[in-house]
């Protein structure tokens, strides 16, 4: 169950996910057609794994294929600035329900120094995902590409940039 939902996640095939990985594998024509293809033959699986998924979950899934969807429209799959956006936007809702769940019987003192906690973390994620933007835009005003695989195809000697990046929900 957990490979399936690690392809649904990332939007590639269970060939790349489960053999290759996908930092070493660019996407292709190829792939997006097997994924295309090959989904209907999963349905019943996705269901079981869809089914067994937390609903807010569920969300950032959707959330997750509808950029996917734009990118791919847009030409500019594999670009992180749309799951940049997302990651802002699912922090600052993270800190409205952090305020809602402060217990209201809690002295004003206390309700204060929790939301002021709670408001510092998730400012410390936001500020890291901002020097995260003006790393990629100073990367690529060097020259540097973003891409999933190990070198930059400007440059063979240049590093890549990952697209991948992880955030820890504080």
């Amino acid at each position: 169950m957990f490979p399936l939902l690690a392809t649904i996640v990332t939007g590639r095939s269970w060939q790349v996910v489960g053999r290759d990985g996908i930092k070493n594998v660019d996407f292709t024509r190829e792939e997006d057609d097997e994924i295309r293809d090959g989904a209907g033959q999963f349905l019943p699986h996705i269901s079981t794994v869809l089914g067994n998924v937390p609903s807010e979950m569920l969300l950032v899934l959707k959330t997750n294929d509808h950029l996917r969807g734009l990118d791919h429209t847009y030409g500019v799959r594999g670009h992180a600035s749309g799951f940049v956006d997302m990651s802002k936007c699912c922090l600052r809702a993270l800190r409205e329900l952090k305020h809602e769940r402060i217990d209201p019987n809690l002295p004003a003192v206390t309700k204060w120094w929790k939301a002021m906690q709670s408001d510092f973390n998730i400012n410390i994620d936001l500020l890291k995902l901002f020097v995260y933007e003006w790393l990629l835009w100073a990367l690529q005003l060097a020259g540097y590409t973003e891409h999933d695989q190990g070198k930059s195809k400007s440059s063979p000697n240049r590093t890549k940039i990952s697209s991948a990046f992880v955030l820890r929900a504080s």
